[in-house]
C-alpha cells in the first residue's frame, strides 16, 4: 500500500494536522498496518486513548476513523495492537461521519429501474398474494397533496390492492371531484361519502367498512407511499407467516418533497410503545385481527391509531408483530400538522395518555401515566408490589475507601425504598480505611462478604448472589453515587413485571454527561452505549436517550433482577473475568425469554473505572482481547443484529447516527 494513499493522508486536508498525521504514517506499515508499541503508545496521547476501551470516544473527524478501525478492524498480535487500515472502507468511513440522511438517500434509496425489476422478480416468488385494502379517510384535502397520496398508490409494483376513501363530508367540492376523476382511471379504487361529518376515526371506519382485502393497510389523504411499500409488506407476509401486524419505518416530507428526519426503528418494544407510538406509519393489519379488535375509536382521536395498536397487540405474541426496516411511508410535515409537532395538537397528547392508560388497567399492570421527561412522550409509573420485595444490593469491591464511602452512605442516607439489605463483596482490601468504613456502617442492612480470591467480577458478583437473601436482586457498582432517593423504587417497579428481565439505570458521568442510556449490542463490534457522552438531559434519537424501553442489554453497573431470572440464566458466566459479562448475562436473558428494561427515571452518578483504572497496559489489553473473542464465539452474527436497534443506524458511533451502509439486504 501505498503511502500517500492511506486514509491518514487523505484526511490531512480535512482538519489541517499534517503534523500529527505525518508522524502516525512513519509508523505504518506498507501492508497497511499501524503497529505502535512500548514508548510509542506512552508518547501519543491520541493513540493512548485509542487503544483504552474504555477510552472516551475522539470526536474530530480524522480521530473518528482511526477510532474506527480499532473497533471495525482491529485484533492484538502478541501484545500489539494492529490497526488493519483498510484504504477504501476508512476513507468511506470519514466521508460518512455526518449525518446527512439527503445524501444517505440518493445511495441507498433510490427506487430506479434495476432496483424495480427485481423487485418484480423476486414477486413472482411469493407463493401468498394477499389482497391489501389501503384505507384512507379524506376531509376538504390540499388538492396537491391528495393527488401525490393518490398517486402513491397508483405507482405501486405490487397490484393486488384495492383503495377505500372515505370522504368525511368535505365541505369543499374539490375532494370528491378529485376522487372521481381517479375512480375513471382505477377499478381498484372505492369510495364512500358520509352525510354527517364523524371524525377522524368514523371516517376510517368509513373506509374499513368498504374493504374486502385480507390485510388492511393505513394512509393519511396529503401522505405517500414509497413505491415498494406494498411489496415489502407482502414479503413480509411471505417470510414470517404467522404475522398478523406489520409496520415500518418512516420519514418526513415537506411542502417541495424533500425527506427528512428518518425515523428508523427497532423491533417492537413495549416498554417504548407506552411512551410513544413507535409504530404508528406505515401499518398493515390483518383483517380477521382488525374486525375482533374492533373499531377505532373516535374518543381518542388525535392518537386514535396509537388506542388501536394498543388493543391490537394486547392479543398477539410477539413473533406476530413484525418491522419492515425500511422507509415505506413519508409523513407531510405542513402548518398544523403532527408531523411538525405534536403541539400542534394537544388534544392528541390527552388521548395518547388516555390510551395508555386504559391499555394498563385491561392488561392489570397498575401504573400512572404522566408526561415524560420530554413533555409530549409518555411516562409510567408502576405500582410496586404489595408488601414491596427484599431486594439485595451486592457491590464488590477492593480498597479505595473514599469510593466505596461515597456509594455506601448515599444508598443508606438518599434511598427510600423501604426493604432492603446490603452485601458488599471486599476482594481482599488492605486499606484500614476501609475496614473502618464498615465497622462505623455496621447495621442489620449491611454484610461483608470476605472473598481474597483473584479479581474476577464475574465470581465477585455471583459470590455476592449467593450470599444475598432478596428476590430482586440489584447489582451496583462500588464507583456508583446515589442521586435521587427514588432510584430503587423505580427500578424495582419494573423489574418485579411478569417476562421482564434485567432492569438498568441512566448513569451520569461526574460532569453531567450522559454514561450509560442502555446498551447497544454490536456498535463497536461487541456493544456500547446509546447516547454517550450526550448531555444527561438531552432527548436523543426520537427521545430514546429519555424513555423507558427495552433494550438488548444494560450495565451491571447498575442492574435490577428478579432472582428467578437470575438463577434461569445462574448468573454470570465467570470465563468473562473482566469485560463484557454483563451484556452476555443480558443476552442470555434475553434468550431465555425475558425482556430488559432501561429507564430514565433512575439516576445515578458513575465514576466510571475509578476504582479499577483503565484498560492501558498489555496485559489487561490482551485479557480484553480474549473476552471479545469469546463473546464473538458464543454469540457470533447476532451481535450485529440488535433487535432494538436499527440496521439502518451505525454500529461505529453510540449517537444513533446514520449506517454507511445500512444493513438491510
Amino acid at each position: 500500500m501505498d503511502k500517500n494513499t492511506t486514509p491518514l493522508a487523505l484526511l490531512a486536508h480535512y482538519e489541517r494536522r499534517e503534523a500529527e498525521i505525518a508522524r502516525l504514517k512513519d509508523q505504518l506499515r506498507v501492508d497497511g498496518a499501524l503497529c505502535i508499541q512500548g514508548d510509542g503508545i506512552a508518547n501519543n496521547a491520541l493513540l493512548k486513548a485509542l487503544l483504552t476501551p474504555n477510552g472516551q470516544a475522539p470526536r474530530t473527524l480524522w480521530e473518528r476513523v482511526l477510532f474506527c478501525a480499532k473497533y471495525l478492524l482491529g485484533r492484538y498480535d502478541r501484545g500489539i495492537w494492529r490497526l488493519t487500515l483498510d484504504t477504501k472502507l476508512l476513507s468511506e468511513t470519514s466521508k460518512k461521519s455526518s449525518n446527512d440522511y439527503t445524501l444517505w438517500v440518493q445511495q441507498y434509496d433510490q427506487k430506479d429501474s434495476g432496483y424495480l425489476k427485481r423487485l418484480l422478480k423476486q414477486a413472482t416468488t411469493f407463493t401468498c398474494t394477499p389482497k391489501l385494502s389501503i384505507v384512507m379517510p379524506t376531509y376538504n384535502p390540499d388538492p396537491v397533496f391528495f393527488r401525490k397520496a393518490l398517486d402513491s398508490v397508483l405507482a405501486q409494483t405490487y397490484g393486488n390492492w384495492e383503495l377505500c376513501i372515505c370522504n368525511d363530508c368535505s365541505t369543499r367540492p374539490e375532494a370528491d371531484e378529485i376522487v372521481q376523476e381517479y375512480l375513471a382511471q382505477d377499478e381498484r379504487i372505492r369510495y364512500v361519502k358520509l352525510e354527517k361529518n364523524a371524525g377522524i376515526s368514523g371516517a376510517t371506519n368509513g373506509a374499513i367498512g368498504i374493504a374486502t382485502g385480507d390485510w388492511v393497510c393505513f394512509l393519511d389523504h396529503d401522505d405517500e407511499l414509497t413505491q415498494d411499500a406494498l411489496h415489502w409488506v407482502v414479503d413480509t407476509i411471505n417470510q414470517r407467516p404467522q404475522a398478523r401486524l406489520i409496520y415500518s419505518d418512516e420519514d418526513k416530507i415537506d411542502d417541495q418533497g424533500n425527506r427528512f428526519e428518518p425515523y428508523f426503528k427497532c423491533e417492537f418494544n413495549y416498554e417504548l410503545m407506552l411512551a410513544q407510538n413507535m409504530v404508528c406509519h406505515f401499518t398493515a393489519v390483518q383483517k380477521t385481527l382488525l374486525d375482533q379488535v374492533g373499531p377505532l375509536r373516535s374518543d381518542f382521536d388525535g392518537s386514535q391509531d396509537y388506542d388501536l395498536t394498543l388493543r391490537l397487540v394486547e392479543g398477539l405474541r410477539m413473533d406476530e408483530i413484525a418491522h419492515v426496516p425500511r422507509i415505506l411511508y413519508h409523513w407531510r410535515a405542513c402548518e398544523g400538522s403532527t408531523a411538525l409537532s405534536i403541539d400542534n395538537k394537544n388534544y392528541a397528547l390527552d388521548a395518547a395518555r388516555r390510551a395508555v392508560s386504559e391499555h394498563l388497567a385491561r392488561v392489570g399492570l397498575p401504573g400512572e401515566v404522566v408526561p415524560g421527561i420530554i413533555p409530549h412522550y409518555n411516562r409510567v409509573k408502576f405500582q410496586l408490589p404489595d408488601p414491596p420485595p427484599l431486594v439485595s444490593i451486592v457491590i464488590p469491591t477492593r480498597d479505595k475507601p473514599e469510593l466505596i464511602a461515597l456509594c455506601l452512605k448515599t444508598v443508606l442516607e438518599k434511598t427510600t425504598y423501604p426493604n432492603f439489605e446490603i452485601v458488599v463483596v471486599d476482594n481482599g482490601s488492605v486499606d484500614p480505611q476501609v475496614k473502618a468504613l464498615y465497622q462505623e456502617l455496621s447495621s442489620d442492612k449491611l454484610r461483608i462478604v470476605d472473598a481474597s480470591i483473584p479479581f474476577n467480577f464475574s465470581r465477585l458478583v455471583n459470590m455476592g448472589v449467593a450470599a444475598s437473601r432478596g428476590d430482586i436482586v440489584l447489582l451496583l457498582n462500588n464507583d456508583i453515587e446515589i442521586l435521587d432517593g427514588n432510584w430503587m423504587h423505580e427500578l424495582v417497579s419494573h423489574a418485579a413485571h411478569e417476562g421482564v428481565g434485567a432492569v438498568g439505570a441512566k448513569l451520569l458521568y461526574p460532569d453531567g454527561r450522559a454514561q450509560h442510556n442502555g446498551v447497544i449490542v454490536g456498535i463497536g463490534g461487541v456493544a456500547g452505549h446509546s447516547h454517550k457522552f450526550f448531555p444527561g438531559d438531552a432527548p436523543g434519537y426520537f427521545g430514546r436517550a429519555q424513555l423507558h424501553q427495552e433494550l438488548s442489554a444494560v450495565t451491571g453497573a447498575c442492574l435490577a433482577i428478579k432472582r428467578s431470572a437470575w438463577n434461569a440464566v445462574e448468573g454470570f458466566d465467570e470465563q468473562l473475568g473482566i469485560a463484557f459479562n454483563d451484556v452476555d448475562f443480558c443476552l442470555r436473558v434475553q434468550a431465555a425469554g425475558y425482556r430488559n428494561v432501561w429507564t430514565p427515571h433512575a439516576v445515578l452518578k458513575h465514576h466510571e473505572s475509578a476504582s479499577r483504572g483503565l484498560e492501558d497496559n498489555p496485559a489487561k489489553q490482551a485479557r480484553f482481547a480474549s473476552e471479545v473473542q469469546y463473546m464473538f464465539a458464543r454469540w457470533g452474527n447476532k451481535m450485529a443484529a440488535d433487535r432494538n436497534y436499527s440496521p439502518n443506524l451505525s454500529l461505529v458511533h453510540e449517537d444513533f447516527s446514520l449506517a454507511w451502509p445500512p444493513r438491510v439486504g
